[in-house]
């Protein structure tokens, strides 16, 4: 990750939420090329992460063993021996998950608006906590799981056919983005954390995961959360990636990104369009 790559998200941020406090997981050997970004934006901290799994068969094999006897002791997801053991055989991908959560647990203010986010792809075009409400929200892509084969495929790998049957009609709710209140944002991550550390062996070394836990945590009983999907001409959070390039335009007055004629406050997988990429690129430098 370069510093290039995380500035549209940082200086648009910046320009619509100034002074909001930013955590960025980054790994270890990144840090240095990054620091121009935290003269620049005071209020960015680094978190390091480790970056890297083993690499033969025989030492992923051995970790997969010690989860299934760690997990069998009964140690749960917030314990020391599981954090440092995820930190060998959880992708960062869900690993930022349980990194999250830790980090929200010093945080006490309820009145605390909260979002967890990738950086790389998003921009924003206007506050995105200026949405105030007791639930927390994430926004929709433009397909149903069943038409998506990776969304498919980790339902299907983490909770059988009978509960992909039950999810495969549902517009798939994307999980690089979800905004709240820190209370329920909390409450979201320890039902994340949960499902990470009960499907450990099954998603060791593997990213993309969280996606299937997030939409299965939505759509069933068992996550009973209170949580508030939002469509891409909504005009809070537009999720791109699936979306007809027909329905994406860039209004010439204003510069804003607009989906069906209307400009999102967060615009989310911009990169999937090439001259949304340039856009964004050539406006926030």
């Amino acid at each position: 990750m370069s510093a290039s790559q995380l500035t549209p998200f940082l200086a648009s941020l910046h320009k619509h939420s100034f002074g909001t406090d930013v955590r960025l997981l980054v790994r270890h050997q990144d840090i240095k090329k990054l620091t121009s970004l935290k003269q620049r934006y005071p209020s960015v901290s680094f978190q390091p992460t480790l970056s890297r799994f083993p690499r033969s068969k025989l030492g992923r094999d051995f970790l997969v063993k010690l989860l299934q006897k760690v997990k069998r002791l009964g140690f749960t997801y917030n314990s020391d021996t599981a954090q440092c053991l995820s930190a060998l055989t959880i992708h960062i991908a869900l690993r930022r998950y349980l990194i999250a959560e830790r980090i929200l647990n010093q945080h006490k203010n309820p009145t605390d608006m909260v979002m967890l986010a990738d950086s790389r792809d998003i921009v924003f075009q206007g506050n995105p906590f200026t949405e105030k409400c007791n639930s927390i929200v994430c926004g929709l892509e433009s397909k149903t799981i069943s038409e998506c084969p990776s969304n498919s495929s980790w339902i299907r790998n983490l909770y059988g056919l009978d509960i992909h049957s039950q999810l495969s009609g549902k517009p798939i709710a994307c999980s690089g983005l979800t905004v709240g209140p820190l209370l329920e944002i909390k409450t979201y991550l320890k039902k994340m954390n949960q499902e990470i550390w009960l499907n450990a062996e099954k998603i060791a070394f593997e990213c993309g995961y969280d996606q299937g836990i997030h939409n299965y945590l939505i759509n069933s009983d068992h996550g009973a959360l209170s949580m508030r999907v939002t469509g891409n001409s909504d005009g809070f959070i537009a999720t791109l990636g699936h979306e007809d390039p027909d329905n994406i335009s860039i209004n010439p007055s204003t510069k804003a990104i607009e989906v069906c004629g209307t400009p999102p406050a967060i615009v989310h997988q911009y990169d999937r369009h090439l001259h949304l990429q340039t856009h964004v690129s050539m406006n926030y430098q």
